[in-house]
């Protein structure tokens, strides 16, 4: 499923519909266990939606057909998760997995050096999943009426910066040169050009996006394209200097 699935910032707005439906949907099953609607059933999503501080999950053939909904902003030196919500359909395939690894993304592009989240005491199977996804927990509170377990996760910091440099910028294209240090990174970023990478060395690089991490072969000479609108961050996991150039197609 992971493979299947696409976590994006959808140009515009998030559906307010769409998004209220699959949170209600997503927690409905507790109520009965706890005697009252869980907390995320009562949020302002109007709100949320309008401060930028949801995300949502969609399949990657059908985009629009909303499987799951992060919300999450920083809070001082953290980055704070309010709600992690998948469709009942779905749940248990991966997804929640997609959203964290996107929570992690927005640690690393926000600066935030730790992930704050909670849960209910009578939503057994997330005091479970979240130690299995490396998450601690921190403390125990009662807010509101609500029985809550408090965890964290420490962001690894980033490491150290690809070298980029301009070699040509004519307003049609942008060809830049990149030169990465061994364990080096270009940051997370999100490309707004379609564009084609040709590699100057042999070996592997890291793709780091909200789907996780892959890692993929490259040859001297043999280019690729993708494009616009991807998300990510490309690492260099090889014991020597890594180069490639970038060629935008600007618009």
């Amino acid at each position: 499923i992971l493979k299947r699935v696409l976590l994006r910032a959808p140009d515009g707005i998030p559906d307010l519909t769409t998004v209220t439906a699959l949170v209600r949907d997503a927690y409905r099953g507790y109520i009965e266990r706890m005697g009252r609607e869980p907390a995320p059933m009562l949020d302002d999503y109007a709100a949320l939606i309008g401060a930028q501080r949801v995300r949502v999950a969609g399949e990657a053939a059908h985009p629009e057909l909303v499987v799951g909904v992060l919300v999450a902003w920083p809070d001082g030196d953290d980055l704070y998760v309010d709600n992690v919500a998948v469709s009942t359909t779905l749940q248990g395939s991966g997804i929640g997995k997609v959203l964290l690894n996107d929570a992690e993304w927005q640690a690393h592009v926000k600066g935030r050096s730790c992930i704050r989240l909670y849960t209910n005491e009578a939503m057994t199977e997330n005091l479970a999943y979240y130690p299995r996804r490396g998450f601690v927990e921190t403390r125990r509170s009662v807010d509101n009426g609500y029985r809550r377990v408090h965890f964290a996760k420490v962001v690894t910091p980033p490491p150290v910066a690809a070298t980029p440099t301009t070699i040509v910028d004519d307003g049609t294209f942008r060809v830049t040169e990149w030169r990465f240090p061994p364990g080096g990174a270009t940051g997370f970023h999100r490309h707004g050009h379609d564009y084609v990478v040709v590699p100057m060395t042999t070996g592997d690089l890291e793709i780091v996006s909200a789907t996780g991490t892959v890692r993929s072969p490259l040859a001297a000479g043999v280019a690729y394209s993708r494009h616009r609108g991807i998300e990510h961050d490309v690492r260099n996991p090889n014991p020597f200097e890594f180069v490639f150039v970038e060629v935008e197609h600007l618009d």
